[in-house]
């Protein structure tokens, strides 16, 4: 058994000072906040130098970031109109120290699981809760370093996060010079004077209610090398999320047994910065994520070529544009009377008596993972075997979260706790190389595994034999 022991815990501030103000939120952000602070793994392996992963210098570097990335260090609250908002405070961020005796190795693949969250990410204070960033820098007797971050999916999406990764890197190294600085206003997401619906947004609301119970689920981690993912691009009309999508959906579905007549649905987030007119910078700090649905029946999904399903799903990609987007946000406006208004120390008064008693993904030991609303509306949560989410990470610079020391061979989340559905993310280690975290009902995940494998050779038999796709 891995143990993890904690030498210091403290709050790390702004170097400067910063603004001093509440921070509106968009329905694209407080659409996250029931969510707990997504859990990531930063793996690091030993360079030779004599002070790898310096804590004073991580330090000096993580104040230096905060004074551009100021909310980061302010606090999750309520205005006065009842609405969630971040007071820009400067608290600061907790920054956690922990040395572990136990080999890394013991940990495999870094499957993500509740386990590892709490032995490699900190745990949200009781006594603050509102807490926006939590960092944990484990050292092991072999040299490696994990890097565990708890990010509020409340302040901002993956590339806002991959933002302030890469300045507190190269804060850390010295470089003060960051480009474009962080854009913080966010009502320019703000819902129109006059909402318009204009188009189906199906299955996407705000959510209202607390809701956590789910079946047993069980982690896996899949690979598609390079050669499996060009045959399954003959098509160069699709991307590679798009038949990696298409490829896993066909999976769970034969998995999970499905019925051939029945409709299931596979949901998806898309960065909608681009899709705007004019288009959002990177540099927007904050959340523009769209969720975008996809339905079919199981026959069409199973029988089809992979290409019919890559075509659904890229076609819903290409519905995407500004009035789009605009839409999606009126239509969250819309959607519910009474819109999210619940406090981090809230919801963890509250989730305590919402955990089922006996849940393989709970653990007496620390918080509970996740809160998921109580609705078919969730964003990204999975209420029924006939849904599935994949998640792309496809892109993501992850590879330069470089601190001066190297960059890191593995990145994980920490653990995957609500719903079922998969990440789809590039090797750090092989390039070319996509890997497949898919979490699924442990009593259909073998039936996926075999699916996998399986489906990948049918693929391959489907190119061969049938004409070129009209997709």
């Amino acid at each position: 058994m891995a143990t993890v022991k904690v030498v210091e815990s403290e709050l790390v501030f702004p170097g400067e000072e910063t603004p001093n103000h509440r921070l509106w939120l968009s329905n694209l952000d407080i659409m996250h906040a029931l969510k707990l602070p997504t859990p990531l793994l930063y793996v690091y392996y030993p360079n030779g130098d004599s002070d790898f992963f310096n804590v004073a210098a991580l330090k000096l570097g993580l104040s230096k970031a905060l004074v551009p990335y100021y909310p980061l260090a302010g606090r999750l609250n309520k205005g006065p109109d009842g609405r969630l908002e971040i007071d820009c405070n400067s608290k600061g961020a907790l920054f956690v120290v922990a040395h572990s005796e136990t080999c890394i190795d013991e940990f495999g693949d870094f499957l993500p699981s509740p386990e590892m969250r709490r032995l490699l990410t900190p745990s949200i204070p009781v006594d603050d809760p509102a807490v926006l960033l939590m960092v944990q820098v484990t050292f092991f007797k072999g040299g490696e370093v994990i890097l565990g971050l708890a990010w509020n999916h409340v302040v901002g999406d993956g590339v806002s996060l991959n933002s302030f990764m890469t300045s507190w890197c190269k804060m850390t190294q010295g470089i003060t010079e960051l480009g474009n600085p962080p854009i913080h206003d966010r009502t320019i997401l703000r819902a129109r004077s006059r909402p318009k619906v204009t188009f189906d947004h199906v299955g996407n609301q705000l959510p209202t209610q607390i809701h956590s119970a789910q079946s047993p689920t069980t982690c896996s981690i899949f690979k598609l090398t390079k050669s499996q993912l060009a045959f399954l691009r003959k098509n160069n009309k699709f991307s590679t999320f798009d038949v990696v999508g298409a490829h896993v959906w066909r999976c769970v579905c034969i998995a999970r047994g499905l019925g051939r007549d029945q409709e299931a649905r596979l949901n998806f987030p898309i960065d909608a910065r681009g899709h705007l007119r004019p288009p959002l910078p990177n540099s927007y700090f904050g959340n523009v994520v769209c969720r975008l649905v996809v339905v079919a029946t199981v026959d069409d999904i199973i029988s089809n070529p992979i290409d019919f399903t890559a075509h659904k799903i890229r076609g819903e990609i290409k519905k995407v544009n500004d009035e789009y987007v605009r839409s999606y946000i009126d239509h969250l406006e819309v959607s519910t009377k009474k819109k999210l208004m619940l406090t981090p120390a809230e919801r963890n008064t509250t989730e305590s008596t919402m955990l089922p008693k006996d849940s393989s993904n709970s653990s007496p030991s620390c918080e509970p993972e996740s809160i998921a609303p109580q609705t078919q509306d969730n964003f990204l949560l999975t209420p029924s075997k006939m849904d599935f989410g994949v998640v792309s990470w496809l892109g993501f610079p992850f590879s330069g979260t470089d601190f001066g020391w190297g960059k890191p061979k593995i990145l994980r989340r920490a653990n995957i706790s609500h719903g079922c559905y998969a990440y789809a993310m590039d090797s750090l280690v092989n390039d070319g190389e996509v890997l497949v975290p898919v979490l699924l009902e442990t009593e259909n995940m073998e039936r996926f595994k075999k699916a996998f494998s399986e489906q990948l050779s049918m693929h391959s038999v489907e190119r061969m034999e049938k004409p070129r796709s009209k997709y």
